[in-house]
């Protein structure tokens, strides 16, 4: 519902650009959301990629929002964008107060973290391909 919201308010919001989309933003933004599904997958299991991230979910929605704002200038886009990397980083400082010391997890078989790519693979094909319902802008 939440999400739905969010989509709504976007595509009711005019489009009031702040700054343009540089040159090959676009493909850094693919590859980058790609990397933030793959964290926000790896946040559900044990991986090694825990090693070296105490919230991969978290992280991943930060390079997510991040990419988003490289590739859309508009008004609508930052503020929306914006918001989701402040949270998730303000999620991230409460934890790691909340919580205390970070202890890093044992490491796990390598096939675990395999499996994670695989799972991000179809994952982000179907949201590239469902980003023109939500939006109104296709990506493919």
């Amino acid at each position: 519902g939440a999400i739905a919201l969010m989509v709504i308010g976007w595509r009711a919001y005019p489009e009031i650009y702040y700054y343009p989309q540089a040159e090959g933003m676009r493909e850094v933004s693919f590859i980058l959301v790609f990397v933030g599904i793959i964290l926000f997958v790896a946040s559900g299991v044990k991986t090694n990629l825990k090693r070296y991230l105490r919230h991969p979910q978290l992280t991943g929605v930060m390079i997510w929002a991040f990419a988003h704002l490289l590739s859309n200038g508009e008004a609508r886009a930052v503020i929306l964008f914006s918001g989701f990397f402040i949270w998730a980083l303000v999620m991230k400082m409460g934890i790691n107060k909340r919580d205390g010391v970070w202890e890093k997890p044992q490491a796990v078989s390598v096939m675990l973290d395999i499996k994670v790519l695989i799972a991000a693979v179809p994952l982000y094909a179907l949201l590239t391909y469902l980003h023109q319902y939500f939006t109104g802008i296709a990506l493919v």
